[in-house]
């Protein structure tokens, strides 16, 4: 029981839903689930890389299609249609996007292959924000992992924490630097091979909850409660999401050695799926007028509506479409004696060339 409840799956499909009550409540916390989630992407991407695609013919091709093919389908099915949701019900105006043909085309590009997503004029998705980051981060994390392999580790992470904070402070808008350092701690756990114990992913949790209720029942609670007008104190909501992401990224790491449920990996999907599609459904909640009673019947209706649709595209479009990617993959798999050989082969060519 307790493997089900802190498996990798259900954990992903619990920072999904945080990020899911950010954009449906005043509670603001969906960045730090986002830094999670990168620091988790970080983990994972380390270890395919070395398990998996850097085992295959021309790893770097292989990779890179693997993870494009990963993100980039569910991606464009559920952006676009929330995209024609907001148009055709909601009626919203995307004018300042179809102003010029080279806005049409960076609109349409950036709707489709998650690249340079954050540059358009406002983000008609805007938790693709992160999918854009990812994608950048999957272009530059080889060399990172070589960087992680060669050099100690604190000589990678220090100067990246400078960088995202100067960055923070002079740049107001979504840029790389601002968020590798969360990649880089997920790939140095991964390569340092950290396992967090029990008890270190228990003071984790406790930590992290800690911290977010005693910010939410103290005088300073308008630090993590914003809304439609959030109280001056909001302003060190920004550095509360990072101390509560490098609180419980122990426990996210932990999460990683255990094998989850029957449904663990399901739950993983979902929270993929969940992160992109419940965007919609909050738009049209915003428009729900009324206080707290009013709203709360439509707010069930949201939620209830988002994961039976995640479930929906789950089933339908993208349990096929990720099998199809890992075929793809293990027929680019090459033996270790190949791989070996291959060196040989390669080191000889240059001795004969030298």
């Amino acid at each position: 029981m307790m493997a089900v409840l802190v498996g990798p799956g259900i954990f992903r499909f619990f920072l999904a839903a945080i990020v899911f009550a950010h954009h449906m409540s005043r509670l603001s916390l969906g960045t730090s689930a986002v830094y999670v989630f990168f620091s988790l992407s970080g983990f994972w991407i380390f270890r395919m890389w070395e398990n998996k695609y850097s085992n295959t013919e021309s790893p770097y091709f292989t990779y890179i299609v693997s993870r494009s093919w990963r993100i980039i389908p569910n991606f464009a099915i559920i952006t676009w249609s929330v995209v024609a949701f907001e148009l055709f019900y909601l009626g919203e105006k995307l004018d300042a996007i179809f102003s010029s043909p080279m806005k049409e085309f960076h609109f349409i590009f950036s709707q489709t292959f998650a690249l340079f997503y954050c540059n358009l004029p406002f983000l008609p998705v805007v938790p693709a924000w992160s999918l854009d980051m990812e994608m950048q981060f999957y272009v530059v994390a080889p060399l990172m992992i070589i960087a992680f392999k060669r050099i100690s580790h604190i000589y990678i992470l220090v100067p990246l924490a400078v960088v995202a904070a100067l960055t923070a402070m002079g740049v107001d808008s979504y840029v790389l630097p601002k968020f590798l350092v969360f990649f880089a701690v997920g790939m140095s756990a991964a390569a340092r091979n950290w396992r967090p114990n029990n008890g270190i992913a228990l003071i984790s949790g406790v930590a992290a909850m800690t911290f977010v209720l005693g910010i939410i029942f103290s005088p300073w609670h308008g630090i993590l409660l914003g809304g439609a007008h959030p109280e001056p104190v909001y302003v060190w909501n920004g550095l509360a999401n990072v101390i509560v992401a490098l609180l419980i990224i122990p426990y996210a790491i932990f999460t990683t050695t255990m094998r989850g449920g029957r449904f663990d990996g399901a739950l993983a999907d979902l929270s993929f799926i969940v992160y992109l599609i419940h965007w919609g459904g909050t738009e049209w909640f915003s428009h729900i007028e009324g206080g707290f009673r009013e709203r709360l019947v439509p707010a069930m209706g949201v939620w209830v509506s988002v994961i039976v649709l995640s479930i929906i595209v789950w089933k339908v479009w993208d349990t096929g479409i990720n099998r199809a990617r890992s075929a793809w993959v293990s027929s680019r798999l090459v033996s270790r004696d190949s791989i070996g050989r291959r060196q040989v082969d390669e080191g000889s060519a240059v001795k004969e060339q030298a």
